[in-house]
Parts: C-alpha cells; sequence; structure tokens
C-alpha cells in the first residue's frame, strides 16, 4: 500500500510540473477499454489503490482525492531538466530545459514560460555567465541549498518574481513516463535533419523527423523536445518542448487507457521516478494543486518563450555565441504571465479573492530612471540598475556620480517630473527608510524623470 501511495504521489508531482494534471480526467465513467472504474472520496486526505496485484479487466481502482487547495497566493515553480546520463552522478549537471510554471489558484489560470540555456545572466555569487550554469556552479561548489536553489535565486533575479518552488528530473524519467503511457502524438510544424544528436554515451547520432502528425515512443519524444537543429535553434526547442506538455497533458486526459496503464506498472515507475524526480514542494501541496488543477481550462493556461524578441545575440570576449536579456522587454512578457494581466482587480474579487496592493502605484508614473554611482564600489550602478530592472523600473542610463565623487554618505534623488510613488519605491527597493526626500527640480534635460545618485547608505535590492 505504502508502494502505491508513494507511486500515486510521483505521478502527481511528475505531471503537475509539467503544467497538466490528470485529474482533468472525466473521474467516475468506465474505462472503455478495461471496463476499469474509478470511484473517488473527496473527503479522504491521501490517494490510494486498493488494487495490489496486476490489474485486469474486472479491477476496481479506489482513489481518494485531497480537497483542492483553498490558498489565495499566486504559486510559481521553477521546472529543471537536467542531461544526467547512465552512469553519471546526480550531482553537477547543467540544465536542458528551464521553465517557471504559475498557477494563479484565484482566477484558475496558469502559464508557461521557457527560458533559452544560453541567456546570458548575472549568477548570484559567480558573474555573469550562461543561465544554464547556475545548477551546475550550485551543485558543485555546495552552495546552501544546491543547484536548484541556486538555479532559483537567478531566475527570481531575472524576471523579478519569487520562486516558490523547485522540481528538477533528469531525461530517463521522461522517457519511461512517456512510453508507460503508450506515447504521445504531435503535429510536427517542419521538417528535422540533426546530424549531430548527442547520445547518452557522449557520442552523436543522426535524427530526422519529417512534419505532420506524428505519434512518439519516450526515445523520440525526448530527441524531439531536445533537437536544436532547426532555424530557431534553442527558442524553437523552447517551443517543442511546451508542445510535449500538452500532449502529455492529452494523453492522460483523453486516453481512458493511459492511468490504468500506469497503475498496472506503478512498483517498476516508483523505482525509476524516485532516483529521477526531486523537488522541494510538500507532498500535501502537490496532491492539493493537482487537484485544483482539474479546474484550469486550457485556454486559460498562456504559454511564452524568452525568444529574439526579448533578447540580443551577442558574441562575449572568449568568442561564446550568447543571448543577453532586453529587460524591458523582459518585464512586460513577464506581467502578461506573472502579475493580474488581463485578469482586473475586480475579476478577481469576484471570484473570491483579495487583489495583491500595488505600491504607491508608482507603475502608472511610468518613470525613466538615472542611477549614478557615489560610493566606492565598483559597478555598483550597473548593478543596481539590473536589480532595479528585475523589479520592473525602467533605467535609461548609468555612470558616476557628478564630478566623479565617490564619497556620498546617503543616496540622493532628484525628481525632474513629479514621480513621488516612484521616489518612494525605489528608495524602499534600495533598503532606504525612511524614504529620502527627493529635491524637485525643471532643470532637466528630459532624459530621465528621475536622478538616483547611490550613497554609502545604498543596499543592492
Amino acid at each position: 500500500m505504502l508502494r502505491r501511495k508513494r507511486f500515486w504521489v510521483l505521478i502527481i508531482l511528475f505531471v503537475l510540473t509539467l503544467g497538466a494534471s490528470f485529474f482533468a480526467y472525466r473521474w467516475g465513467r468506465d474505462f472503455t477499454a478495461n471496463q476499469v472504474s474509478a470511484i473517488f472520496d473527496p473527503l479522504q486526505p491521501v490517494a490510494v489503490a486498493t488494487q495490489t496485484g496486476p490489474i485486469t479487466d474486472t479491477t476496481v481502482i479506489r482513489i481518494a482525492l485531497p480537497k483542492a487547495w483553498d490558498g489565495k497566493q499566486r504559486i510559481n515553480v521553477l521546472l529543471l531538466g537536467i542531461d544526467q546520463r547512465v552512469g553519471d552522478g546526480e550531482r553537477g549537471h547543467r540544465t536542458d530545459t528551464m521553465m517557471v510554471l504559475t498557477l494563479d489558484p484565484v482566477t484558475l489560470s496558469a502559464g508557461i514560460l521557457s527560458i533559452p540555456r544560453d541567456l546570458w545572466v548575472p549568477i548570484p555569487g559567480y558573474g555573469s555567465d550562461r543561465i544554464n550554469t547556475a545548477n551546475y556552479k550550485g551543485d558543485t561548489d555546495d552552495y546552501p541549498g544546491g543547484g536548484p536553489a541556486l538555479a532559483k535565486k537567478t531566475v527570481e533575479n531575472l524576471l523579478g518574481i519569487p520562486i516558490d518552488y523547485y522540481a528538477r528530473m533528469n531525461f530517463t524519467a521522461f522517457e519511461d513516463f512517456v512510453d508507460r503511457i503508450g506515447g504521445i502524438t504531435i503535429d510536427v510544424p517542419e521538417d528535422i535533419v540533426d546530424k549531430k544528436y548527442p547520445t547518452s554515451s557522449y557520442g552523436t547520432e543522426v535524427f530526422t523527423m519529417t512534419k505532420g502528425v506524428r505519434t512518439m515512443d519516450g526515445a523520440t519524444a525526448l530527441k524531439y523536445a531536445r533537437t536544436r537543429a532547426t532555424f530557431g535553434g534553442d527558442f524553437d526547442r523552447a517551443r517543442r518542448q511546451q508542445q510535449v506538455i500538452f500532449a502529455v497533458r492529452d494523453k492522460l486526459t483523453q486516453d481512458p487507457r493511459a492511468l490504468p496503464t500506469l497503475f498496472a506498472g506503478s512498483d517498476e515507475l516508483w523505482a525509476s521516478l524516485k532516483q529521477s524526480v526531486k523537488t522541494d514542494m510538500p507532498i500535501d501541496l502537490i496532491q492539493r494543486l493537482a487537484v485544483l488543477a482539474k479546474d484550469i481550462d486550457r485556454k486559460n493556461i498562456r504559454t511564452a518563450v524568452i525568444d529574439q524578441n526579448y533578447t540580443e545575440n551577442v558574441t562575449t570576449p572568449d568568442g561564446m555565441q550568447v543571448e543577453v536579456p532586453v529587460q524591458s522587454e523582459i518585464r512586460k512578457l513577464r506581467n502578461t504571465l506573472f502579475t493580474v494581466g488581463a485578469n482586473s482587480a475586480a475579476e478577481i474579487q469576484k471570484a473570491g479573492g483579495t487583489p495583491a496592493p500595488v505600491s504607491g502605484d508608482w507603475k502608472s508614473e511610468s518613470a525613466r530612471l538615472i542611477v549614478l554611482n557615489g560610493t566606492p564600489q565598483v559597478g555598483f550602478a550597473s548593478r543596481v540598475r539590473q536589480a532595479l530592472e528585475a523589479r520592473g523600473f525602467t533605467v535609461v542610463e548609468v555612470g558616476n556620480a557628478p564630478d566623479d565623487r565617490f564619497d556620498y554618505a546617503a543616496t540622493t534623488f532628484t525628481d525632474y517630473s513629479g514621480k513621488p510613488a516612484t521616489v518612494a519605491a525605489v528608495a524602499d527597493a534600495l533598503g532606504l527608510r525612511p524614504a529620502p526626500e527627493a529635491k524637485r527640480s525643471t532643470n532637466g534635460t528630459g532624459q530621465a524623470d528621475i536622478v538616483v545618485v547611490l550613497g554609502a547608505d545604498a543596499r543592492l535590492p
């Protein structure tokens, strides 16, 4: 019984972190292929199966669902897919897949944002590097919480949102899972010819696929999700990975044989998943979120990719081709997925929730900032700019304080356009409490609304 319970929890976790709960299935109907009845008691706290042996045509599976999660706070989960091959240790892997999954329980909406692995970002404590190295650095350097913790912090800084939990899995788990549900079906939009697809033995092979509707087993689905051999490279790959997510969702919600098949092989799948999936999400929260997810309609799941519309292709001094984020555009993208967005405060209240407070309504002021360094810290203004932009502020220029003075004891604000809410919000972000009084002036150049000169009292947000 315990083994079955663990299996069920892992299945919930796996599918939930893919952004698609199989509780969307029309429970209560008979499985036409097996005549297996699904019976539910929503008052029970755990999910169990009464059957301990092989599933037959007359097996009755009794599943008890927990209550749906009743929280009002949006939850963001970082999904990491690592390239862990046969014989590799558990630690020290770069991420081939990085997605942020978000679920809003008030508006019953969700979102999936794919982050390309070549995105060039500041990794806290390590300088700038490709974002897919964060998990590796955190694992190999014993960062508190390991690679997932450093990856979470890096993504938080990039997007300016909290990452509540992570789920990390290797590709063996994915491949096995797809095989056990009988494969997935995807409409492939273009021909693929990858002459150097990486193999598990660190070699290469040729992988080809013609466009059209294709049914894929686990190995083929993994290759489809991982190849970069199309014109859009990593950006196309991110879109294919989202295709795979929804193909899994469709399989579990539309094929009446998928779940009985999973139960029939639960012992083997449990053995595979327990070594391949790691998360810091509490089990009870996983279960309750999965039950909540059944009420999210597909049309209310938004998807996006940080692609060429939000980045600039740059060659680093040592010759690496990377994608540098354009923060102003990423902020707009972030706001469509991780804020109320199209759902107004009135709609949230109608749904029974409470809109998040807006601090002084500084966003409506649309202020442009210049940040100048008045401290001995080299590059402090640039670091503050990145942190402020991650929070949604617009910084148009950074530089040194007037006359190259680096002895400012206190941070100063000059407000040229009457933007008091922004002054207060920036001061709060810099740890200045109470906020210093801004000097009002009308002698600006028009380039910016507020000039901030950083002093010794300023702290990096």
